[in-house]
């Protein structure tokens, strides 16, 4: 059985997103660690708040806590992803997710592209997949 950190299932301004949203949405076999999108860490025991360039976020802002039996990677965002409910989870939907993608791509660092197109194209079968 799946035990995630309570955090997850309380806190109202936070979004699951990355490998662990493909593994509840059954696009993924299992999960490295758990990334989320939050606007604020206030109440995640442990965040440790840092800057980043990687492109990923429109802040250039990101925490991370250790606090957990898997950590934390979180993204600061003002703005929510889009979302679906899965057993009281709020977790990213797959076509904001690849929106995000295909936004960032131009402004990732250059060793991240290749990542990026390889999670593009994995989230275009899947879209493709629901559709037929």
């Amino acid at each position: 059985m799946l035990t995630l950190p309570e955090i997850l299932y309380t806190k109202e301004d936070l979004v699951i997103t990355g490998s662990l949203s493909l593994y509840l949405q059954g696009y993924r076999d299992n999960f490295k660690d758990i990334d989320l999108v939050c606007s604020t860490v206030q109440d995640i025991p442990g965040a440790v708040i840092y800057r980043s360039a990687s492109g990923h976020t429109s802040t250039d802002t990101k925490a991370y806590s250790k606090f957990y039996e898997k950590e934390l990677d979180i993204f600061i965002e003002p703005i929510l992803p889009e979302f679906i409910i899965i057993n009281g989870l709020k977790v990213e939907t797959i076509e904001h997710k690849l929106n995000h993608y295909l936004k960032i791509y131009d402004k990732v660092l250059p060793f991240d592209k290749q990542n990026i197109l390889n999670r593009i194209q994995e989230l275009q079968k899947i879209i493709k997949i629901n559709i037929l």
